[in-house]
């Protein structure tokens, strides 16, 4: 063994690799960003809390100064004792979760300082769907940094739990920076074409106006009906149509890594197909695109197809046949493509049972019970939202639009 990783008494190392402390001032610049982003997200709740305040031009100044001042000196006090913290962490192997335990409290400030926004939100009336991202995101790493550190305090074998801890810490990290290239996009300049059409048509739902009887369309009204609604909550913006299509695109994501993970049976390797399609959602800067609702709940539909077969369970059918039917109110040819998938996903069950399970009357009764499971809440629901639609639009009018 090698000096350098030997350990001393204890679980210190005598002397630790360069790359211990790469890695641990990288963590500590890491750490500085995330910081800093912490301050500014706090600064601008200070300057939006003195809307509130009786004080006048002169007092919300001198107040903005010395916000500004405390901020700095603490972001200063931040770096400093991080930097000791990490370094001292190195020889002691607990960089990781040490980086885990600041961070962690740096995103619990984000949320009780996004918190405290979206309450002033509420109180002014015109809340803004960003901060419940940020809120969400916020307290998501809490949560995550906080597991972490759980799992390193639980006795086990060294090696193996900092192993575990430094996998998990990673795996977690690239999710997170996956969602984070998803949202950086959300300020690109307006597609007056596609996204405007979409606006246009959610904003005409929302004043009364019903699809294809009052306007032409050429795909199915689900999202119009969706943004209707985003807009009778948080008002007629574009950036409302934005973050609800950005969560969108970070759930369709995340439900692509939790499929991969299932198919190649490793969190890890799933990374790679999740970070694909994080670069592909990002780079698609048409926003408003119904294909991406769709998308999601036709992926969501076979994770619940995939735990049915893990599981055994009718219920996870039920909820992936809602999923389909609801995936046919944004796209009908993307809800005909997971219908086929699912059914293939059982046909494929029927055909390559489980070992010890090969009575055909058994399996083909398991069959058709499955069939019944998913189709029929898929059916329900395309009836009732397309009869709907059919009955006020007109169902030769709906044809020839929608399908031919």
């Amino acid at each position: 063994m090698s000096s350098l990783s030997r350990p001393s008494t204890g679980q210190d190392l005598v002397n630790p690799p360069v790359r211990a402390y790469v890695a641990a001032y990288g963590l500590w610049f890491l750490t500085f960003l995330v910081g800093l982003v912490v301050a500014f997200a706090v600064r601008d709740v200070f300057q939006m809390a003195m809307v509130f305040t009786p004080l006048d031009r002169y007092g919300v100044h001198l107040f903005n100064q010395i916000s500004v001042v405390v901020l700095v000196v603490l972001l200063l006090a931040l770096v400093v004792v991080t930097e000791a913290y990490y370094r001292n962490g190195v020889p002691r192997r607990q960089v990781g979760v040490r980086f885990a335990r600041v961070i962690g409290i740096l995103a619990l400030i984000l949320a009780v300082a996004q918190g405290v926004r979206l309450a002033l939100e509420v109180v002014a009336g015109s809340v803004n769907l960003l901060s419940v991202l940020i809120l969400a995101v916020s307290l998501g790493i809490y949560g995550g940094a906080r597991e972490v550190v759980k799992r390193q305090a639980q006795p086990a074998d060294a090696s193996s739990a900092r192993r575990e801890v430094m996998s998990g810490a990673l795996v977690g990290a690239l999710l997170a920076a996956g969602a984070v290239l998803i949202a950086l996009a959300i300020k690109t300049p307006l597609n007056p074409y596609d996204e405007g059409l979409a606006l246009v048509g959610g904003m005409r739902v929302l004043h009364g106006d019903v699809p294809l009887r009052d306007y032409w369309a050429i795909y199915p009204p689900g999202q119009s009906y969706v943004l209707a609604a985003l807009f009778g909550v948080a008002g007629e913006n574009v950036l409302v149509e934005r973050v609800y299509d950005t969560l969108v695109r970070v759930l369709l994501a995340l439900v692509i890594y939790l499929v991969s993970a299932r198919v190649l049976r490793s969190w890890r390797w799933a990374l790679a197909p999740y970070l694909a399609a994080a670069v592909l959602l990002a780079s698609a800067t048409f926003y408003g695109y119904a294909v991406f609702p769709a998308l999601l709940c036709g992926f969501a539909a076979l994770l619940l197809g995939f735990i049915y077969v893990d599981r055994d369970k009718l219920r996870w059918l039920v909820g992936a046949g809602l999923l389909a039917g609801v995936t046919v109110f944004f796209r009908l040819d993307l809800g005909f493509y997971t219908a086929a998938s699912i059914g293939v996903l059982l046909i494929l069950t029927w055909l390559l049972p489980p070992e010890g399970d090969v009575a055909w009357g058994d399996r083909t009764r398991r069959l058709m019970l499955a069939v019944l499971a998913a189709a029929g809440p898929a059916l329900l629901l395309v009836l009732v939202f397309y009869g709907y639609l059919g009955s006020v639009a007109g169902f030769s009018t709906m044809v020839e639009n929608l399908l031919v």
